[in-house]
């Protein structure tokens, strides 16, 4: 078996209900706060990353 997992920790952040803001969540997170902005705040990565 092998284990893999992403470091989010570099990636930008947006405003969450209760800070400090945490990197460890879904997608559904990111859509849940900042709904209809969610798609622009996807689209704004680097996508060399």
């Amino acid at each position: 078996m092998k284990v893999e997992w992403m470091d989010y920790s570099g990636y930008k952040e947006y405003e969450q209900l209760n800070p400090p803001f945490e990197h460890g969540v879904t997608i559904l997170d990111l859509i849940f706060n900042e709904g209809d902005r969610a798609k622009e705040f996807m689209k704004s990565f680097d996508k060399s990353r």
